[in-house]
């Protein structure tokens, strides 16, 4: 799989602790798109369904994980900063995969649209997610906010 700059797609990305327990896997990313998968098993809530709050950490994952692909190189990192979920349908087995598309990119946030679709390719999910673009953070982990 290539990228937008023509060399391949890290087989993983920095996804953070929680999407690492809930089996994300970015699947895709270039500069306007990203693809990703989770699994539905293990992210289930009591009725069987697909958890809405694993969905939605699936989609500020993906959208947080492609913002930062575009702002990274500009020494700055991306936050997310406003989610919205609207939950379509229930997914109850396999995996969902969602695809994020970039809607606007500027100097200060960036704002995705996604969609999640469970095996059978039924919308499932939409959601939006904003990112603020801040400096990198310091060695001490916190942002330097000078």
């Amino acid at each position: 799989m290539e990228n937008a700059h023509n060399s391949p797609t890290p087989p993983s990305f920095e996804l953070g602790e929680l999407a690492e327990r809930l089996g994300i896997k970015i699947i895709e990313i270039n500069e306007s798109s990203a693809q990703a998968t989770m699994p539905v098993a293990g992210n289930r809530q009591p009725a069987g369904f697909l958890n809405g709050g694993a969905t939605g950490t699936l989609i500020e994952t993906l959208a947080s994980r492609a913002a930062n692909q575009l702002v990274n190189p500009k020494g700055l990192i991306a936050v997310g900063a406003e989610l919205h979920v609207s939950h379509l349908r229930p997914a109850t087995k396999g995996h969902v995969t969602a695809v994020s598309k970039l809607v606007h990119l500027g100097k200060t946030t960036s704002l995705f649209s996604v969609e999640v679709f469970n095996e059978e390719e039924k919308l499932t999910a939409t959601g939006t997610l904003r990112c603020n673009h801040i400096p990198k953070p310091a060695e001490s982990g916190e942002p330097d906010r000078k």
